[in-house]
């Protein structure tokens, strides 16, 4: 048998195979509200009331719409039942979430209230994207999240390193980092969800589905998915097991750098000890007794193991923690008038610990 099809106002295709006819529908080249026509048929009718092309009928669609093609009118087709927003939104969510996510979706309809609080989005963020079927994000969101810490941890590294701050500022500043995503994702998973269900909901309108086929289609779409959350928890643990050995060499160091800064902090005092009792004496100090001060080392902190003056009027401190128990740097000073410069020598302490500035 042939057929022909035809859109709206346009001149109809054909002579057609039944499989010419499936295959332009499945390229969606013709939809199932077109028209076709053979010649057993009298007036055109909707490709959807042709049973060979599907396995039963669409619903309100068999009545001719002849008049289209300019035809004679035998019948009026019916126009295909409306839904509401709300019906819509209540099949992808459900009736028992509708009356938390109604309220809010109805908001962002009206372009309102774009934050608003949802506790899973924020304490079990990619588990929640997974139960809620937005795969993408809930795969990307974690490895996202330790990348913004990773660069976090670099940024903290290089902006405090010369500074005498001490690890627990460190470790406060990720924390903070990791309660701001909190915050982020609880103020606004609900916004992304709702773009979610709208792409859902457009998408289902394109499909040329009955009202209750749609309804019964974005039910599926909207499921929670109980099983991704299963799968979701090991992948999240292991990326951000991932970021944590990544970062552990860069905390370990910055640490070691704190405690280095630290140390030379409490040797500040000393500096201006050795200056005034060089003006006061007019000779180089060979010793500590010289300045005043006795073998208390305490007096430095528990950073520093000893501090000593050397054959060249510098001032060698001696770390105590480890990796750098035993290591030292030299503050080498130069007169220059009524004053000291003082420049900092690397001496056995490694590089990577070391302030600017120190060679």
């Amino acid at each position: 048998m042939d057929y022909f099809l035809a859109k709206a106002g346009q001149k109809p295709v054909g002579p057609l195979s039944r499989e010419q006819v499936r295959e332009l529908l499945a390229e969606r080249k013709y939809l199932i509200t077109d028209l076709v026509w053979t010649a057993a048929q009298k007036d055109w009718l909707p490709v959807s009331s042709r049973l060979e092309f599907y396995s039963r009928p669409m619903p309100n669609s068999t009545t001719s719409i002849a008049p289209r093609l300019g035809y004679e009118p035998t019948t009026v087709t019916r126009a295909p039942e409306r839904l509401s927003t709300k019906a819509l939104y209540e099949a992808v969510v459900g009736p028992g979430k509708m009356p938390f996510y109604g309220p809010i979706f109805e908001r962002l309809d009206l372009g309102r209230s774009p934050a608003s609080w949802n506790l899973a989005a924020a304490l079990a963020t990619s588990g929640w994207m997974v139960y809620r079927r937005m795969y993408l994000w809930g795969l990307l969101w974690y490895p996202l999240l330790t990348l913004l810490m990773t660069m976090a941890v670099l940024m903290i590294v290089t902006q405090l390193a010369t500074l005498a701050v001490r690890p627990s500022a460190y470790v406060l500043a990720l924390v903070l980092l990791f309660l701001g995503s909190v915050a982020l994702m609880g103020s606004y998973g609900n916004r992304l969800f709702h773009a979610h269900v709208r792409r859902l909901i457009t998408i289902s309108k394109e499909l040329g589905l009955s009202a209750e086929e749609r309804l019964s289609w974005l039910r599926r779409k909207g499921r929670p998915n109980v099983l991704g959350i299963v799968l979701v928890v090991p992948f999240a643990i292991a990326v951000v097991a991932a970021g944590a050995i990544e970062g552990g060499p860069a905390f370990r160091d910055f640490t070691t750098r704190s405690q280095v800064s630290e140390g030379l902090a409490r040797i500040e005092p000393l500096k201006k000890i050795y200056l005034d009792k060089l003006r006061q004496n007019r000779k180089w100090p060979t010793r500590l007794q010289d300045l005043g001060l006795n073998d208390d080392f305490g007096a430095f902190g528990p950073n520093v193991a000893s501090v000593s003056i050397g054959t060249r009027h510098e001032i060698r401190v001696t770390f105590s923690p480890v990796p750098i128990s035993g290591a030292s740097l030299l503050l080498v000073p130069d007169a220059r008038g009524s004053e000291l410069v003082w420049s900092c020598s690397l001496n056995d302490l490694p590089r990577r610990y070391a302030p600017s500035g120190c060679h």
